[in-house]
């Protein structure tokens, strides 16, 4: 019974081995030149797949801006627009000492005005409007500095 045991073990874990070995070398498959073509041809769509969906998102934007200026238009010709302007107000020193640097970044503020259509109409995005020498800080303190107002955004509401 021993004997008859251990064969029986032995047929079993050699079917099983064979079922592996089986599993395994069917991973390694070598492909035909059909199959090569058609993972190719896979592979390529994919590319196109992703290249539509591309122009489909770049389209959409393009719309979507389109709609944007409509919209401003009818305003505009409505006579309800309201004209926006985000302002970029900072100070700048002339200076070596980079702590008035800093100080004079981090204290950038931004501000949004309400304009005239002409002056709204004057001015374009980065189109700075005023970049003055401060004349009271440099009689009063001796700072050299200035202030530079730029428009950051132009909104029609």
């Amino acid at each position: 019974m021993n004997n008859k045991f251990i064969i029986i073990t032995i047929i079993l874990l050699n079917i099983v081995l064979l079922i592996y070995l089986g599993i395994k070398s069917s991973q390694y498959k070598i492909l035909s030149e059909d199959d090569k073509k058609y993972i190719e041809s896979i592979k390529q769509l994919k590319q196109e797949q992703t290249s539509i969906e591309n122009n489909i998102y770049n389209k959409n934007i393009e719309l979507s801006n389109i709609n944007k200026t409509i919209e401003e238009q009818q305003k505009v010709l409505n006579k309800t627009a309201k004209y926006i302007m985000k302002l970029n107000i900072s100070q700048a020193h002339f200076t070596l000492d980079i702590s008035e640097h800093l100080k004079d970044s981090m204290n950038d503020i931004e501000i949004y005005i309400e304009t005239s259509k002409d002056f709204y109409d004057k001015y374009n995005v980065g189109d700075i409007i005023s970049d003055d020498f401060r004349v009271g800080s440099f009689i009063f303190k001796g700072s050299f500095g200035s202030w530079k107002i730029k428009v950051a955004d132009k909104q029609i509401i």
